[in-house]
């Protein structure tokens, strides 16, 4: 009799995956050094292993989003509902997609290690959640590390008037390193974000990957298509692998004044 596959069968594939990706970004590197073409090419091995995770209504290009407020820049990866939409154009993977029709989009970086390379990726996130609904993430192949990450949107958020925790992005995820996400728990008061670290010592890369699906469809998939049976029973594990980050100081203070401020409104 064959036996139940429970979700650690789906942990240890996504294990697979996240070697597989880690094994095509060590073999790239061997052979090509254009910044462009190297670029490109993670975008790609990206894409093929979201496809796999992907229901079939659901297709991923790259290219521009397209509302009323006009087209973003160049998005290397979208994922969009080919059922609810037509495109509004399609040469070879690049597309044009209608807003409406946007799943998620994802930044993909080669190399995230400057502090204003990282900022600049996130303020960019941010100016593309307000041209469509679905989730905004960033996935870098290699990256600053988590202090000097947190620290950015520390400053981001210092510098933001009036004082608010959104938009950030729905996922910030550094091969090897952590993944970031927003705690949208609708109390700004408690903590902003969760950290799940990863690599060596940490949570497995696979766990990450795993993490970072449940993300996408928490952050705008799930209005395109159902969460898969598997995404929904690690979903009940994922608190196992996050930690939660709490404000600075500074910033507890402004956002404890934020609520003070709200409830003096009602």
């Amino acid at each position: 009799m064959q036996e139940n596959i429970d979700i650690t069968s789906f942990e240890e594939l996504a294990d697979r995956y996240a070697a597989e990706l880690t094994a095509q970004f060590r073999t790239l590197s061997i052979f090509v050094n254009h910044a462009g073409e190297v670029g490109r090419t993670h975008e790609v091995f990206v894409s093929q292993i979201l496809t796999r995770f992907l229901p079939a209504k659901l297709r991923i290009g790259t290219g521009f989003v397209l509302s009323q407020g006009g087209a973003t820049r160049q998005q290397d990866i979208i994922v969009y509902d080919w059922q609810q939409l037509p495109l509004l154009l399609a040469i070879g993977d690049c597309v044009v997609v209608d807003a409406d029709a946007v799943a998620a989009t994802i930044e993909v970086k080669t190399k995230l290690s400057g502090k204003e390379d990282f900022l600049r990726a996130v303020q960019a996130l941010n100016e593309v959640r307000l041209q469509h609904r679905g989730a905004v993430g960033l996935y870098a192949w290699e990256g600053l590390n988590l202090e000097s990450a947190l620290e950015q949107i520390w400053n981001l958020l210092r510098n933001r008037v009036p004082f608010e925790l959104e938009p950030l992005p729905d996922l910030i995820f550094v091969r090897g390193k952590y993944l970031i996400v927003p705690n949208f728990d609708g109390c700004i008061e408690t903590p902003p974000m969760k950290v799940m670290n990863l690599g060596e010592g940490n949570v497995p890369e696979g766990i990450g990957l795993l993490a970072l699906l449940a993300q996408l469809w928490l952050g705008g998939i799930q209005s395109h298509a159902d969460r898969p049976w598997w995404l929904q029973a690690w979903e009940a594990r994922r608190s196992d692998f996050f930690k939660e980050v709490p404000w600075p100081p500074d910033l507890q203070e402004r956002a404890d004044a934020k609520v003070v401020q709200q409830r003096g409104a009602l």
